[in-house]
């Protein structure tokens, strides 16, 4: 019996143990909080603390330095960070940019140049007398001449010699006897009516061939230009150009122009060859081309010219 309850102590002591080791609350080698509070304090755990802290200072001194860097390089990098999205996005502006000046494409076309048209313009005329015996050689006269170039210019309005009309009184002076003081009365009145712009008086050629230079100025308003000039000796032969525009396709004055020197029979003399006695016409004829009988002179059509007008824009 004792035996049994001995066993039985035993038993129960060993359960108790166990359990005891199991939950870790009996073991009595396990030191307590307060024993390990006070071992910390009697360490002077305190003051290793304190270097700790002290170094911890450092470290985090260190450690905010290194942050710092590590900032700085942060900072250094988000700069290039931004730098290349700034270089991207100005990358893609300047590329937008360079597309549209590409742009080009839809930039305004500017408008095609425009002539602009001379309002007026001053020129040289010069007629170079080629009449001759040997461009005539058929009853060429001893004394071959021109009277002074006389005309002016003018616009559409009038018009003060024409093939196929009848020869103005100035124009039948200038033609039979080289006179040309009607004729500038005529062109003068054109002048005051504001259909002509200009009297145009040059001299004559006193021996042919030669030539001879007068100046003069056209304008938009009155650009044509009328000219004419006795074949003397000769019954009412003349030479000369009439209502001759000298403007270009484009509406400006052209640089030059050469016009033959045909030569015109005024209709009011019948005479025949260059040196003969009046014959009036009766009725007066209108004005013509020059053509002669084949034993008077070698004329037929105006032609061969006696020479050519040449104008020179200056």
């Amino acid at each position: 019996m004792l035996k049994r309850s001995m066993l039985s102590l035993c038993i129960a002591s060993s359960l108790l143990l166990v359990a005891g080791c199991d939950s870790g609350s009996s073991n009595p080698f396990t030191p307590t909080d307060e024993d390990t509070t006070e071992t910390s304090d009697t360490d002077g755990s305190g003051g290793d603390t304190g270097t700790t802290d002290e170094s911890s200072g450092d470290g985090e001194s260190t450690d905010g330095a290194s942050t710092d860097d590590s900032g700085d390089d942060g900072s250094e990098e988000a700069p290039g960070g931004e730098a290349g999205s700034d270089g991207d996005d100005e990358s893609d502006g300047d590329g937008d940019g360079d597309t549209s000046d590409g742009d080009d494409g839809n930039a305004p076309v500017p408008p095609a140049p425009t002539t602009s048209i001379e309002s007026e313009a001053s020129y040289r005329l010069t007629f170079e007398a080629t009449w001759s015996a040997s461009t005539h050689p058929l009853n060429f006269p001893s004394d071959p001449h021109f009277s002074g170039v006389t005309g002016a210019t003018h616009n559409g309005a009038v018009n003060f010699w024409q093939p196929g009309q009848l020869a103005t009184q100035g124009f039948q002076n200038v033609a039979e006897t080289g006179n040309r003081t009607v004729f500038v009365e005529e062109i003068r009145a054109s002048v005051n009516a504001g259909t002509s712009r200009q009297l145009i008086e040059g001299g004559g050629i006193t021996v042919s061939p030669n030539s001879v230079s007068v100046n003069f100025q056209a304008s938009q308003q009155h650009p044509l230009v009328t000219i004419a000039s006795m074949v003397a000796p000769s019954p009412d032969w003349i030479v000369g150009v009439h209502d001759l525009d000298l403007r270009g396709a484009d509406g400006n004055f052209v640089d030059s122009l050469i016009v033959d020197a045909i030569i015109y029979d005024a209709g009011t003399d019948s005479g025949l060859i260059y040196a003969t006695g009046n014959a009036v016409t009766n009725p007066q004829a209108p004005i013509t081309r020059l053509t002669s009988n084949s034993t008077d002179t070698n004329i037929v059509q105006g032609l061969p010219s006696a020479g050519r007008f040449i104008f020179q824009k200056q």
